[in-house]
């Protein structure tokens, strides 16, 4: 696959806090789409038709993209898709999904090892949910789609890899957003520090 790199960050300082910590392989294009929503210095990606196709253009294949593309869709299937990761998932939390999801064109591809991949095909909608429902059925075979977290500072929100041993994550970068939370609980539980420099500074996961 060979998609457009420009505007893409060039340095560890431009990266989005999140995606410091990247998903490995396929799992790895989930987590920037999951993070398409609007956050503290970053729009939503698919706010518009124009942001949209400018997203769509660094990620997904050219034959793909079709120019009137609904940024609906994508926010829709980002949405449910983030709900699902937050957890824990009712039965009509699935079904939504899963027909938002649709039936996406996959078809098997055996390499001469014996490797099997699903490869996606269709439209850029298509593709990308061909590229998703791939890449969540093997994580959740695999127990590894547990690793996806959602941040807990509110202001952030934003889909984290797990790359602790336990599991016991609940930031997307524990020196940022870990602080930044640790630190407003700070103030709401001691209004008597008023400044910024009253509030200490907090480490940890």
């Amino acid at each position: 696959m060979t998609v457009s790199t420009a505007h893409q960050p060039e340095t560890e300082e431009d990266r989005p806090a999140w995606a410091r910590r990247p998903a490995p392989g396929r799992l790895a294009l989930v987590q920037q789409f999951l993070n398409t929503h609007a956050y503290p210095g970053h729009d939503d990606d698919f706010a518009c038709a124009a942001t949209a196709q400018t997203w769509l253009r660094q990620h997904i294949p050219a034959a793909q993209i079709a120019p009137d593309a609904d940024p609906a869709d994508y926010r829709r299937l980002r949405d449910r898709l983030r709900d699902y990761v937050r957890g824990p998932s009712t039965l009509a939390d699935s079904t939504r999904l899963t027909r938002t999801l649709g039936h996406p064109p996959l078809t098997v591809d055996m390499s001469a090892t014996g490797d099997i991949t699903l490869v996606s095909a269709g439209s850029a909608t298509e593709w990308l949910s061909g590229e998703i429902a791939a890449a969540l059925v093997l994580a959740v075979a695999d127990g590894s789609w547990r690793r996806f977290k959602t941040c807990a500072n509110d202001e952030c929100q934003a889909i984290f890899w797990d790359q602790t041993k336990n599991g016991s994550g609940r930031f997307c970068t524990p020196e940022i957003c870990g602080n930044r939370f640790r630190q407003r609980h700070f103030r709401a539980t001691h209004p008597q520090a008023k400044t910024a420099g009253d509030t200490p500074s907090f480490r940890g996961a």
